[in-house]
């Protein structure tokens, strides 16, 4: 069966799943989130754009993280911060610190998934309060040890519509789509080899890396999609978050560690 044979097979089959649920085709405003802590916070707090500098002397949009950890460790795709097949050190977070402004910050370390599109990393440095000096925390969503199942609701949190000028100003808004899982590919597809799911979530240049949500809980990357018409019902890929809970973490005492025991051991919040 060729590649466009199997692209309307799968549009067909969620066309049919669409019935149920429709996915918003259109950005919706972000409301308000719960954190980690049960804390209600703006989607900016727990997400950020990720930019990249280029050889011609200036910054291109490449895609969304978000954070997992409040010290500043975030999830994302691995092809957000590669090029080529290796780690492009040229990449930052803009760091949202409300009233509409934002820090750029260097990536600290990424430690990808070595078969699959995710990974996870720290950004560098910490925020201080500047009338405590103690330590800000960012807002952390929490991670979901239940994997994603056929037909559930999922809505993302992304910057598509992200505008940088060359100074590294920009506008960066956050938008909201919704969708339904149409399916779990154990072995992947050949848009996404990794295991994922195939979703009727919109997702647009610079949702890559953004967060998988059912409920306020993580359950996966948004990784890829087919550009398709408008009239077409979207076809997505994303990849579960399960991928990197044992991923070698190190922190900055150069102790290694995993999600996994973080969240054994209290320091990272997570829901069955």
């Amino acid at each position: 069966m060729g590649k466009r044979s199997k692209r309307r097979k799968l549009q067909k089959k969620i066309q049919r799943r669409a019935r149920l649920v429709h996915p918003s085709r259109k950005p919706i405003k972000p409301s308000s989130y719960k954190d980690s802590e049960g804390n209600i916070v703006s989607p900016i707090e727990l997400t950020f754009p990720i930019i990249r500098y280029t050889e011609q002397a200036q910054f291109e949009a490449i895609g969304t993280g978000f954070f997992f950890h409040p010290a500043g460790g975030f999830i994302t795709a691995k092809h957000n911060l590669f090029t080529n097949g290796k780690y492009d050190e040229n990449c930052f977070a803009i760091h949202s610190v409300g009233k509409g402004q934002h820090l750029v910050r260097k990536i600290q370390y990424f430690e990808p998934h070595p078969n699959a599109d995710i990974g996870v990393g720290m950004l560098r440095g910490q925020l201080l309060d500047s009338q405590t000096h103690q330590m800000h925390l960012r807002a952390s969503l929490s991670l979901s040890l239940t994997p994603p199942q056929v037909e559930d609701d999922i809505s993302t949190l992304a910057y598509p519509r992200m505008k940088i000028r060359k100074e590294k100003f920009g506008k960066f808004p956050c938008d909201r789509y919704t969708g339904v899982i149409i399916e779990h590919r154990p072995d992947g597809t050949a848009k996404l080899p990794n295991e994922c799911y195939v979703t009727n979530m919109q997702m647009q240049s610079g949702s890559s890396g953004g967060p998988v949500l059912r409920g306020n809980h993580i359950v996966g990357v948004n990784c890829s999609s087919f550009e398709l018409g408008m009239e077409d019902e979207p076809i997505s890929f994303i990849t579960p978050v399960h991928l990197v809970f044992d991923l070698p973490l190190t922190d900055s005492d150069g102790h290694i560690t995993t999600i996994r025991e973080l969240m054994n051991s209290g320091h990272v919040h997570f829901v069955k």
